[in-house]
């Protein structure tokens, strides 16, 4: 009966990936490395473990000589070379029984706050075409627009000046009306259910410090379940912030837009802001957040009118905004 259970186990995760014979990770570091193992083990490893220490799996490169494997939080991207004795099994499918197993964890995110400290900037991670759902409404505005309905929830105080603790917020540009949210239940602070609805846009504050100096109020947009495979700058395997992400970028130079998913971070020199067809599907995990400080302001009003109207009125699956701790 173990015996059954194993190979079934194996057959089952294999599936999750796409094999490349003869070929490995070249000056990359690897999230772990386990000896004396099949490759049946290591692919378990990365759909079973791999996410319950935070770090994520998205390949991995089976030493076929040594019986040894490295587990990756990237799909080798550029890295992936020419390697005799070696076998790179690219993640492909994070649904099902691909899916990481692994708790919704229960912690306080560290950008879930309504105040900022005074070396920290607040800022909007901001979703077109997508609102909130939730019920915790803690002020509900008429007739404001929209840079006011932000501006309120970043001074955390309702239309009568009223103090309201503000994290979140729905604008309808349409129907001038903003909802400001409050704390989301303690259940759901990792992620956020979000319906796809182009009549509304959808705003999440967080607190960055950074080395440049970017304005207040400035926002990120995201574009959810999206990656974007040119351009790439560097990347960072192991971060588990997407607040670390959008900072890394913002204090590079180089860097309009970045590439996030748990446990990967990979900067771009390139923005869908210009080029939409540098965005590709990706899946639940993962999401591109343009560099809010290198926008212009003739940017920021045609990604308003393009992004609100592509999308209809469905349900999408919950999208983690939150910083693993």
């Amino acid at each position: 009966l173990w015996g059954l259970l194993v190979i079934t186990t194996i057959y089952s995760t294999s599936k999750c990936f796409l094999h490349k014979v003869g070929h490995g990770v070249s000056n990359s570091y690897s999230n772990a490395e386990l000896f004396r193992v099949t490759v049946g083990d290591c692919l378990n490893y990365c759909i079973l473990n791999a996410a319950k220490t935070g770090d994520g799996c998205a390949s991995v490169v089976y030493h076929t000589l040594h019986s040894t494997c490295q587990l990756y939080g990237h799909n080798g991207h550029f890295n992936v070379v020419p390697a005799i004795g070696h076998d790179f099994y690219e993640r492909t499918s994070w649904v099902g029984v691909c899916q990481d197993k692994v708790g919704r964890l229960i912690r306080k995110l560290d950008y879930l706050i309504s105040e900022c400290q005074r070396d920290e900037t607040v800022s909007y991670f901001v979703f077109f075409g997508y609102r909130l759902t939730s019920t915790k409404v803690a002020a509900r505005l008429k007739g404001v627009d929209q840079s006011s309905c932000i501006m309120y929830c970043s001074q955390n105080i309702d239309a009568s000046g009223v103090a309201v603790p503000c994290y979140a917020a729905n604008y309808e540009p349409a129907d001038e009306e903003c909802y400001l949210y409050g704390i989301r239940p303690r259940l759901d602070r990792n992620t956020a259910q979000l319906d796809v609805n182009a009549k509304f846009i959808f705003a999440d504050k967080f607190c960055v410090q950074t080395k440049k100096d970017c304005s207040a109020e400035t926002p990120y947009i995201v574009y959810p379940t999206k990656q974007m495979h040119k351009k790439i700058i560097m990347s960072y395997p192991g971060m588990n912030s997407v607040v670390a992400c959008i900072a890394a970028c913002i204090d590079n130079r180089k860097c309009k837009a970045a590439t996030y998913k748990v446990g990967l971070c990979i900067l771009h020199a390139a923005s869908p802001a210009s080029d939409s067809s540098l965005l590709v599907d990706g899946h639940d995990q993962t999401m591109v957040i343009e560099n809010g400080c290198q926008l212009t302001t003739e940017l920021v009003p045609s990604l308003l009118s393009n992004n609100l109207g592509q999308y209809g009125a469905v349900r999408c699956p919950p999208i983690q905004l939150s910083d693993a701790q």
